[in-house]
């Protein structure tokens, strides 16, 4: 339905025939930083086309607004609905990484990471937003606002703030992490870089080299598991 209820209305404004190429984009279950990201190259190959579009971002906000709705009730959801549309309405798009993945969860959205695609359509640019409504009378949320781009604009570039962020949450991340963890990380890295196995570094403690134990190691991008092997014997 997100994808033909845009084509109803459509057709419909453009008298029963839209004059103009579509092309349907599916959402992942990938980080909202990747859509984002996504988005911005839509960007860009439209600049690179020399090409003029339209994106249109469909995708409803909570589904738990109300208790006799059909999918009950969360007091999530109707907080989701109100950030949403207050960060859509000032096209506040940076704000749109605060949303974490429980809470949305929670509230049951669908729409975000559309959203978030449709606003890496307009990093770098200044944009005038308005919000023409919003209405919830089902227990699901709907929202209706428009975007206009505008002049450049170096402090919306959200995707280069976004990377420095997650730069230094990594550094971050790198420097608390165990010796263990460490040896782990390395011997993966230096193997799918270089090719080569790592030499037994010297920051590892005694117990590393002299106890025998099982191993097991778990690897994961973006917060989800992508693969792990181990043994519990030494």
């Amino acid at each position: 339905h997100a994808t033909t209820v845009p084509l109803y209305f459509l057709k419909k404004a453009f008298g029963g025939f839209i004059p103009c190429r579509i092309v349907r984009i599916g959402l992942s279950g990938m980080p909202l930083e990747e859509h984002y990201r996504f988005g911005a190259l839509i960007k860009k190959t439209a600049e690179l086309l020399g090409r003029n579009i339209c994106v249109i971002a469909s995708g409803d906000l909570s589904h738990v607004l109300k208790r006799e709705g059909p999918y009950g009730y969360r007091s999530e959801g109707r907080e989701y609905d109100k950030r949403i549309m207050d960060v859509m309405s000032r096209a506040a798009f940076s704000e749109l990484f605060d949303f974490n993945d429980s809470f949305c969860e929670r509230a049951a959205e669908c729409g975000h990471r559309s959203f978030t695609i449709m606003a890496g359509c307009f990093d770098g640019l200044s944009v005038k937003a308005e919000m023409l409504s919003y209405e919830g009378p089902f227990g699901v949320g709907y929202g209706i606002c428009t975007f206009i781009p505008g002049e450049p604009d170096q402090t919306r570039k959200f995707l280069l703030t976004q990377e420095m962020g997650s730069g230094e949450k990594m550094d971050k991340i790198k420097k608390e992490e165990s010796p263990y963890v460490r040896l782990a990380r390395e011997t993966v890295e230096r193997y799918v870089d270089e090719g080569k196995r790592l030499s037994v570094p010297e920051y590892l403690p005694e117990e590393a080299l002299t106890r025998r134990a099982g191993t097991f190691v778990s690897l994961k991008k973006f917060g989800q598991l992508r693969g792990c092997i181990g043994t519990i014997s030494p």
